[in-house]
């Protein structure tokens, strides 16, 4: 790392207003190169906001950011990188026509003195950081068939290129399985022991007591906790008690599993010997589940499979098999088809395909108003005020998207397709960007929309998933140990 880098970031008296709320309120931080700082708080505490400031992207309405002492104001992420800060976001921007070395070559050429000069020195570079991090990549493979674990590897080596002395990760585990993360955390480790500083963005409370020396704690804006941990011995229940100002005691550990098939109500879903000939994923061989009304179904499998497209009806390759909802065969199987049997989709990707950030918190809730026979609201305003009142969101409907955290867009998502009131609910890695006390909310409402008659169907690609309220389990992860 260059020498004339700075060792010492620091934030002091911070505060950002939006429109109708305060976002942070006179936060004061000191994070240190050569550590792993943890930036924690339930959603809408204000992490991404004060993510957002440091790397450019966001102005603070009052406070300062300093750089060994020196204040400094980012107009852009250019401008922060230059500086030596870089980000990596929980759902990275990239180039999505391009193939995974021209991504890397666009993002370090933004550097002065850049000493790429060919195709084969971008690659070289490129092998040495997989080598490094322990992963595959395949430089000619195009960023818009590249996996969410791929996609955020290649925003990673991106920011990696530019030697940032400090490096923002924001969720960056939350799509790994457990033996990606634990290689991650240790590939990141050697890094932070080289001096690299980070700035470790997380709900995953077992990973801040475990992996960082410090742990910060916002609440509603607010720093409730400075918490220095250089043994790596701060429990996990000091953490939730300072997030949610309330004792915690440890969690019960996950009911049984059943995995049987339906027994107690007739099949609402079915996949039947799914075959898959992809050149992009990994291929399915005559894979088969169902999901039953009045349950919830887990199924865990490798993302790299694109399961998810699949039975979202949004897999556009060559595949064979039968799709069945409450008994009916679905041809051709798309997302419309699904929509119209009364079936109700999250998508693990929400900033793509379950929202779009230059719509108003209005138009995100409102896309399946029109037709409705519920005679509360008189207009698509009050549905859309509706929905945010009941997740106590402090938003105008008039707002951009791109004002909410990625937690409060998770939960408007989910009440938007709850409103529906679908027989089917299909979910996809629904507690990524959820805290604890969400997540919990969630599993709660998914078992009251179960007893209700509804056939939920969650699917999960992390090997140890924190969910563990269901009736049936499907883990796939075998497919995997096969030759």
């Amino acid at each position: 790392m260059a020498e004339s880098f700075p060792f010492l970031l620091q934030v002091k008296n911070l505060t950002l207003d939006f429109a109708h709320k305060r976002a942070l309120n006179d936060v004061s931080i000191n994070f240190v190169a050569g550590k792993t700082h943890a930036l924690l708080g339930e959603n809408g505490a204000g992490k991404s906001c004060l993510a957002d400031i440091l790397c450019g992207i966001k102005q603070p309405t009052d406070g300062t950011v300093l750089l060994n002492e020196k204040p400094v104001c980012f107009s852009s992420p250019a401008q922060a990188l230059k500086a030596g800060i870089a980000v990596v976001r929980q759902r990275p921007v990239l180039a999505e026509k391009a193939k995974v070395w021209e991504n890397l070559f666009l993002g370090y050429c933004e550097k002065e003195n850049c000493f790429f000069a060919d195709k084969k020195a971008v690659i070289k570079r490129l092998t040495e950081l997989c080598r490094e991090w322990n992963v595959m990549l395949e430089p000619e493979l195009a960023v818009e068939n590249a996996t969410d674990v791929q996609r955020f590897y290649i925003a990673l080596f991106t920011a990696l290129l530019h030697n940032p002395v400090f490096l923002l990760l924001d969720e960056p585990s939350a799509l790994l399985n457990a033996d990606e993360r634990k290689n991650f955390l240790a590939c990141l480790e050697k890094k932070v022991s080289d001096g690299l500083g980070v700035v470790y963005i997380t709900h995953n409370v077992k990973e801040a007591s475990e992996y960082c020396s410090s742990v910060f704690v916002l609440r509603k804006g607010n720093l409730v906790a400075t918490l220095e941990n250089p043994n790596f011995q701060i429990s996990e229940e000091l953490i939730l008690e300072k997030m949610f100002d309330t004792p915690v005691t440890s969690e019960p550990k996950p009911a049984e599993v059943t995995e049987n098939n339906c027994t107690s109500s007739r099949v609402a879903f079915q996949v039947s010997n799914l075959y898959t000939f992809s050149k992009k994923s990994k291929n399915l061989k005559n894979l088969s589940f169902s999901a039953c009304f009045g349950e919830i179904t887990l199924v865990k499998i490798n993302s790299r499979y694109a399961l998810e497209d699949i039975i979202t009806g949004m897999y556009k390759e060559k595949l064979n098999g039968r799709f069945y909802v409450d008994g009916v065969e679905l041809f051709p199987f798309t997302a419309g088809r699904l929509r119209r049997a009364g079936v109700g989709i999250v998508s693990s990707r929400k900033y793509i395909r379950s929202s779009s950030p230059s719509l108003t918190v209005k138009e995100l809730m409102i896309p399946f108003f029109a037709g409705r026979y519920d005679t509360r609201f008189r207009d698509s305003a009050a549905f859309a005020q509706n929905l945010v009142d009941s997740e106590n969101i402090d938003i105008s409907i008039d707002e951009p998207v791109s004002d909410l955290s990625g937690g409060m867009l998770q939960r408007l998502i989910f009440s938007r397709e709850f409103s529906r009131r679908p027989r089917i609910l299909i979910l996809c890695e629904p507690l990524y960007g959820l805290d604890k006390s969400v997540s919990a909310k969630l599993e709660y409402s998914l078992g009251l929309l179960a007893d209700s008659g509804v056939a939920v169907l969650i699917l999960s690609s992390d090997t140890e998933s924190s969910f563990g309220s269901y009736d049936k389990l499907y883990d796939f992860f075998y497919l995997d140990e096969k030759k």
